[in-house]
């Protein structure tokens, strides 16, 4: 792409004030709109595929359904299968026909999580595919639902590369471990498991310096061994050759029995030589650990997230809008609620595309900070009062986090909170957590404790380790303490604030309510004699406890449902070989929301038509739950009556509800000026 700069003169000034009058004059004629600026296609610059969920999908459809792909690979010199690239322009050209026809366009998108392998998601998008289009009335015709399968990789298997069929197993991540290990980490690799082999083998040995020569054999063919063996698979055949760096090896190796017998200064042989293996392997459990946390995947998925999932999605959105705007200039100028080319038209007037999520673990990473970069940067107002709109087309509608890998940061409010404008943006938002989530308490809060900037332990911790308050409750909760929790006296109306009743639990004993977090972040300060108080992000949301959710009786999906104040460390344990061994059964402490029918129809029911539509499930199925004028012509009495029967279905699968207590600020949705209520 080309740029042009042209020097600045009177004469271009005056031309410029002159077309500005007219545009101010012709105000009411309508005039091409061109897209986001976006950089140009290379011939490589390919950056997803997207292909229907159905085989036979038409326009008629009251959903379509699709599957994004990002084409970036799991490892930098993996090849990219970018076979289904041409059909991309054709499906989003189908779209974007799909979503100018209809009277309140929806778009939804489903992300997955860290470790997801892309057999996996797939599952789950077709299961929300299918859940959603048997609730939709037939007339609908409003909503797009995309899976999105960003680069995540599994820490067992991988999918096999493109021209082979052969899927890449979990000793061909040890093998690439080794071969991507750096000089250094080699190196110490195979000295220290050298020493630490040579050492126990002296210690075990009797009578070493009668025989020497016997021993020094055994040590050179251990060092040989082990040094060719490691040099081979870790693919350094060239970087450590035989003829000099294994000499040096082997001297080394019988460096350390020739001073622990002849010298005089080491009297006592097995002091020596246990210091010998005590430093030998702690080196060795550095670079062992070192490895463990890259076959974890973890940091690399996070990686693929930031650079590959976050960009390709962008990019999507980009082609999408300019797809949306090319069918509205050529095809479909007649539908007025798509003249979005007349700026000064009054806003409540124009029609956008309402963008929801449904994001999962690593994924609510993804869908955050594509939000934040849809919309911040030359959104004038995204410090003070951010706005749902995103670009020409777009606003962003629900955001539904299940088990989110995201800071705790993300919900209180401070400087260190960088997510604040992106998740004030939308008009509904949602958080489903367990107390019993192994994944975020251990493997993510242990990658925190050296990537993420905080002081305290439970900064540390992720929105999903936020669970409801139970130090009150000594004894075991009853049915009673299920449902929602923050209402009195059964008036939904007016909930208490979310915040007051959350809490971060590292232990029974170890527990800290988020008012003191809030507390020590200085959420109220003073400016000369004024005080002035922060409004809590934390109350713009609704929170799904779901650490004891069941569906059979004593059944747990995500624990083994204890209903206790708080988990100890048998049930911690327990936990662990349920997730990781399947016994006594299997327990998917992470992922179980979408395995319960009723945890899962609650998450999709919400991206796809918010809390009014979770409450006009008890008017009758035959109801177009997308119709949110069915709830506001209902009284108040009406209303709170269909929030006392969502408080009772949640009660009765043991799952604790916090409503919203504040409505975001960007709430009233572009097309739709309705009133909303705290869920």
């Amino acid at each position: 792409m080309q740029f042009e700069i042209k020097a600045n003169n009177n004469k271009g000034l005056k031309a410029t004030t002159h077309h500005r009058k007219n545009d101010k004059l012709q105000s009411n004629t309508p005039r091409e709109v061109k897209p986001m600026p976006t950089l140009p296609h290379l011939t490589s610059d390919q950056t997803y595929t997207i292909v229907s969920i159905e085989p036979k999908q038409n326009l008629s459809l009251p959903m379509l359904g699709y599957y994004l792909t990002s084409t970036a690979t799991i490892n930098v010199e993996d090849l990219s299968d970018v076979s289904h690239t041409s059909g991309n322009s054709v499906e989003l050209e189908n779209i974007a026909k799909y979503l100018i026809k209809s009277s309140q366009p929806e778009l939804v998108l489903h992300i997955h999580g860290y470790a997801n392998s892309e057999s996996d998601a797939k599952i789950r998008y077709k299961q929300t595919y299918d859940d959603i289009k048997k609730l939709l009335h037939p007339t609908s015709k409003n909503h797009v639902f995309v899976g999105y399968r960003w680069p995540a990789e599994n820490p067992k298997s991988d999918n096999p590369q493109p021209g082979t069929s052969k899927p890449i197993t979990f000793l061909d991540k040890v093998r690439y471990a080794l071969q991507a290990l750096p000089t250094l980490l080699l190196g110490t690799l195979i000295i220290s498991l050298v020493f630490t082999f040579v050492t126990i083998f002296l210690l075990l040995w009797s009578n070493a310096a009668s025989n020497f020569i016997l021993t020094s054999l055994v040590i050179t063919f251990i060092s040989s061994v082990l040094g060719i063996f490691i040099r081979k698979v870790a693919d350094a055949t060239e970087l450590l050759v035989i003829k000099i760096h294994g000499v040096i090896l082997v001297f080394l190796a019988l460096l350390i029995p020739a001073i622990g017998i002849y010298s005089p200064i080491f009297n006592n042989l097995n002091l020596f030589l246990s210091a010998i293996i005590v430093i030998s392997v702690f080196l060795l459990a550095l670079v062992v650990t070192l490895m463990a946390l890259r076959l974890s995947t973890y940091l690399r998925d996070r990686s693929r997230a930031s650079n590959y999932g976050v960009m390709d999605l962008v990019k999507f959105f980009q082609e999408l809008e300019k797809a949306i705007l090319n069918e509205q200039n050529s095809r479909y100028s007649h539908f007025t609620q798509w003249k979005l080319v007349n700026e000064e038209k009054i806003e409540g007037d124009k029609i956008r595309i309402k963008v929801s999520f449904i994001a999962h673990s690593l994924g609510c990473e993804v869908a955050t900070q594509t939000i934040r970069i849809l919309s911040d940067v030359f959104d004038p107002n995204a410090l003070s009062n951010p706005s749902s709109k995103i670009g020409n087309v777009f606003s962003l509608g629900r955001l539904v986090l299940v088990a989110a890998d995201i800071p705790l940061e993300s919900i209180l409010s401070s400087r260190s909170n960088y997510l604040q404008s992106s998740l004030r943006r939308c008009e509904e938002a949602y958080v489903f957590c367990n107390e019993a989530d192994l994944a975020l308490r251990l493997a993510s809060t242990a990658a925190n404790y050296f990537s993420f900037p905080y002081r305290t332990r439970f900064r540390g911790y992720k929105l999903g380790n936020v669970t409801v308050n139970r130090q009150s409750l000594k004894q075991k909760l009853n049915l009673n303490n299920y449902g929602v929790c923050n209402c009195i006296d059964d008036d939904y109306s007016n909930p208490n604030n979310p915040h007051e009743h959350l809490e971060v639990r590292a232990s029974g004993i170890e527990r800290k309510s988020l008012n003191k977090l809030i507390e020590k972040n200085n959420s109220s300060h003073e400016i000369g004699k004024i005080k002035t108080e922060k409004k809590e992000i934390a109350d713009y949301f609704t929170y799904f406890d779901c650490t004891d959710y069941q569906e059979k009786s004593n059944q747990g999906i995500l624990s083994f449902s204890k209903k206790q104040s708080a988990l100890n460390t048998i049930d911690y344990i327990r936990l662990i070989i349920a997730y990781f061994f399947g016994f006594p059964r299997r327990i998917n402490v992470h992922g179980g929301y979408f395995d319960g029918d009723f945890c899962r129809l609650q998450i999709n029911e919400l991206a796809f038509f918010g809390y009014q539509g979770i409450l006009l499930r008890h008017l009758g199925s035959s109801r177009n739950k997308s119709d949110s004028s069915l709830f506001n012509n209902l009284t108040h009495s009406q209303q709170n009556d269909l929030f006392k029967q969502f408080s009772e279905d949640s009660q009765k699968n043991y799952i604790q509800v916090l409503l919203a207590s504040k409505q975001v600020p960007n709430a009233t949705s572009e097309r739709n000026a309705v009133n909303k209520s705290p869920i």
